[in-house]
């Protein structure tokens, strides 16, 4: 099975407790049925790590949004990251986004 993890946080970044959820989950994601599931995490960041059944790979921008209100740049650059990593699933029997982050991909 193809396991698709949608998140913000992802070590070594993390900074509450959605990340310390999602590497927990992630752990156990990877471990489940004697680790034959491959595990294909994309997150904000720069990260790119591959192990065993793991891929991890961040999503960042290259190029700042134009925005008339430095409010509008958060959600900008988050909405941005969330159409790359939707983007950047080929193939998934599961997919999990994880906080408000990721879930507008789903929608």
């Amino acid at each position: 099975m193809k396991i698709a993890l949608l998140t913000n946080e992802y070590p070594p970044h993390i900074y509450g407790g959605a990340g310390v959820h999602v590497e927990y989950l992630s752990r156990e994601l990877a471990r489940l049925e004697g680790g034959k599931h491959d595990l294909h995490i994309r997150c904000f960041g720069e990260q790119k790590e591959h192990f065993d059944n793991v891929a991890v790979e961040g999503v960042r921008p290259d190029f700042v949004f134009p925005f008339q209100d430095v409010h509008h740049q958060k959600l900008l650059d988050t909405l941005f990251r969330d159409i790359l990593m939707t983007g950047s699933v080929k193939e998934a029997d599961i997919v999990h986004c994880h906080t408000w982050y990721t879930i507008l991909q789903a929608a």
